[in-house]
């Protein structure tokens, strides 16, 4: 009797186990099936804007080739350390890879970043079928990116020590996407009190619930990268949902030290905090920037603002009522245009500085310099604005920049001589005088740029009276 009950509670007990194991499997293909098609949806959203893009390319001669890849996401432990096919293909992103054959630079863009610079491509296609396309700058260039940094490799720290409070101190694996080792990093996580206290060590990792403490990180070094991306290395953590950096080692360091620290407060600790100690991952990734690609350069340096301005301004977009990110957009908008300014001031000083290389057969140069100025500004403010419309701040300076434009073409080139003569006096003061003004605008907070931007204004207006 006893052998009968125990054969058929066995024989339940297994028939339970596959009817929940054959559960599983179904709803896990379920997954696979649904996550797959969530792919394959944004892939033929975005194969025609691919073709599109390429022919364009083409026909503008630009030495540039887009190109669709799939990629994990890695602004998540669970994405990186996933390991079942349906978890790693929900933390699957199409991204787009846009190759300079030219220079062997290669960016990679979100679907978000390409639909924007797509609808720059386009408007730019369309001024240069019609003839308007003028030569400017890399940072005004939708073909183009500042250089980025790469991800060199990443090293996984396994956690159960701190379940029991006890501090990790060691040096880690840094491996590449192929599970190469590439280098080593050095790294502390020191637990304490949150008076800075000495804790004592937990015999068991139940008695970390309930309690509160904090984490001190440190990361210490880097050593051994690779010789070709060693330039401007930084450090990613990710740990639990949280995500920070280092800031970048300046120029070349194959042995980079850091010696950044961070410390997170945990308030009574829970069960879930418990589990990520026990069962995850904190994870290090290195970047570093490719040699001949670093971002040391004033061109690069306006353009990684630019698309900082970009981003920030489609975030807030995305959501208006978010304070954040409408400050972030204002802070990253002065930011771009601050350096855009200085930019054009640095210009204009090089300029000033040597007369002597200016043409003098040609007079209506300075003037028609001083209207390809004001037409590149009028362009700039169209484009901000057709891409957030409802804005009316970007509204007015787009009128005013246009007005501003339209009204200096009217007067038309400087024909006789005498006016030619005081032309670039006229025209320089005028360069200065906008230079000025901008840098105002994008940090209008700042008295000396509001001082300077008042005597520049004064200087070309009584200039220009003078001429009349």
């Amino acid at each position: 009797m006893y052998d009968l009950y125990t054969y058929i509670k066995n024989t339940y007990i297994q028939s339970v186990k596959k009817i929940e194991a054959e559960r599983k499997k179904i709803q896990n293909e379920k997954k696979i099936l649904m996550c797959r098609k969530k792919l394959e949806m944004s892939l033929d959203k975005l194969i025609p804007k691919l073709k599109e893009v390429n022919q364009v390319a083409q026909e503008m001669e630009k030495p540039i080739v887009f190109e669709l890849k799939l990629q994990q996401r890695s602004d998540s432990i669970e994405a990186l350390t996933a390991t079942e096919q349906a978890d790693r293909l929900a933390a699957m992103d199409p991204v787009v890879v846009v190759t300079n054959k030219k220079t062997g630079q290669r960016w990679i863009w979100s679907q978000k970043k390409f639909d924007q610079r797509r609808f720059m491509i386009m408007d730019q296609f369309h001024q240069f079928q019609e003839g308007l396309l003028q030569k400017g700058s890399a940072a005004d260039d939708p073909f183009w990116d500042p250089p980025s940094s790469v991800m060199i490799g990443r090293a996984f720290m396994y956690l159960k020590a701190l379940s029991h409070l006890v501090e990790i101190d060691e040096k880690f694996d840094v491996v590449d996407i192929k599970g190469k080792g590439v280098a080593k990093i050095s790294v502390k996580i020191l637990p304490m009190g949150l008076d800075n206290e000495e804790l004592d060590y937990l015999r068991e990792p139940k008695e970390l619930l309930g309690m509160s403490f904090k984490l001190k990180i440190v990361i210490q070094s880097v050593e051994g990268l690779p010789d070709d991306f060693a330039y401007y290395p930084k450090v990613k953590f990710l740990f639990q949902d949280k995500n920070m950096e280092t800031s970048e080692v300046p120029g070349k360091s194959v042995d980079p030290k850091f010696g950044w620290e961070n410390e997170l407060e945990f308030n009574s600790a829970d069960e879930e905090l418990l589990d990520y100690f026990l069962h995850s991952v904190a994870v290090f990734e290195v970047r570093g920037y490719q040699k001949g690609f670093t971002p040391d350069n004033q061109e690069s340096k306006e353009a990684r603002l630019k698309s900082a301005f970009e981003e920030a301004r489609a975030a807030w977009r995305a959501d208006q009522t978010n304070e954040k990110l409408k400050d972030e957009f204002k802070s990253a908008k002065r930011a771009y245009y601050k350096c855009k300014a200085q930019a054009a001031q640095a210009a204009e000083v090089k300029v000033s500085a040597s007369p002597a290389e200016q043409p003098t057969s040609q007079h209506s140069e300075p003037s028609n310099q001083g209207l390809e100025a004001l037409r590149q500004k009028f362009e700039q403010a169209r484009e901000a604005w057709k891409a957030d419309q409802g804005n009316e701040d970007l509204k007015n300076e787009f009128r005013a920049a246009k007005k501003a434009y339209y009204a200096v073409k009217a007067l038309g080139p400087v024909g006789d001589e005498k006016k030619a003569g005081g032309g670039n006096d006229l025209e320089s003061l005028k360069s200065a005088f906008e230079a000025a003004r901008e840098a105002w605008k994008a940090e209008q907070g700042n008295e000396e740029l509001k001082a300077n931007f008042k005597a520049s204004k004064k200087a070309f207006y009584d200039a220009k009276k003078a001429a009349e």
